[in-house]
């Protein structure tokens, strides 16, 4: 394995029952990032799941593969995953590898060039999102709960940015392991919390147009409910944001962390032996 600061780039994928379409993920970010002719990390950090997620990673070539022993949210995986890559830039994705070809590089280049925070966004000018025509229901149902929650966002954050909730982040290795130490939600909104942790550090965010294109797939989102619970959730994050508690690392993540090691290493003790990429 490559020594810490050695130049590269480490792509940290947090996946949950996502056994069905990883693979698929991993070529597309392998395909479009070994262009740039960096050494290349991925880093799955399968957070929990009860499907095959953890034994089909482990039969792909050259990928690290991190297990919790317990869902705990993608928040947390992601912290996991940049608190062990091995590149000086990082850049986390969603499992289910919703962006056009062009949009990894696009928030990855920035930071290669020395921006220390990307991310991407779906509503900017050059944006686009392909949709599949079995795919309009979810897709409309993401999309509105997008527009809603960016505008709650916007009405009770200090964040001018046009894409919170966008999948597709990159910073600077010690830039992220910043951010993900002041992170309080460990699920889905920690991706607010990391933009407020930038700003109480001074910290610049830069925004790059990506594009998605989704495909028919379950989903459980329900407008008027998740709508009711990213709100509640965005107000406690208002609260905390207001008390300064972004300025300070979150205690309480070394204590998860232990607990984690301690149930992984008790769960894989008694599992058959996967893989040594297993870590």
């Amino acid at each position: 394995m490559a020594q810490v600061g050695e130049s590269g780039i480490s792509v940290v994928i947090p996946a949950y029952n996502a056994a069905a379409e990883i693979c698929e993920t991993i070529q597309k970010v392998q395909s479009e990032l070994f262009g740039l002719g960096l050494p290349l990390e991925i880093v799955v950090v399968d957070d929990g799941s009860s499907d095959a997620t953890s034994e089909v990673v482990s039969q792909v070539p050259s990928i690290r593969l991190l297990r919790g022993a317990c869902n705990r949210g993608k928040g947390w995986a992601v912290y996991r995953g940049v608190a062990q890559a091995t590149f000086p830039t990082v850049c986390f994705t969603d499992a289910d590898g919703p962006f056009l070809p062009g949009s990894y590089r696009a928030v990855i280049e920035p930071v290669l060039q020395g921006a220390p925070f990307v991310i991407g966004s779906r509503r900017l000018p050059g944006s686009a999102m392909l949709v599949n025509m079995g795919a309009l229901n979810y897709a409309a149902r993401r999309h509105l709960i997008g527009i809603a929650f960016n505008r709650l966002v916007r009405l009770s954050l200090p964040l001018a940015i046009t894409d919170t909730q966008c999948g597709l982040k990159a910073f600077q290795r010690s830039v992220g392991i910043e951010l993900c130490q002041r992170v309080r939600s460990l699920r889905y909104l920690f991706d607010i919390e990391l933009l407020l942790a930038a700003r109480a550090l001074g910290i610049p965010v830069t925004e790059v147009a990506v594009s998605v294109a989704y495909r028919d797939r379950k989903t459980s989102l329900r407008l008027f409910r998740d709508c009711l619970v990213m709100g509640a959730g965005t107000l406690a994050i208002a609260w905390r944001a207001y008390r300064g508690s972004y300025q300070q690392p979150n205690s309480k993540l070394s204590k998860i962390e232990a607990q984690d090691a301690a149930l992984v290493a008790g769960r894989l003790g008694t599992m058959p032996r996967q893989s040594s990429k297993v870590v």
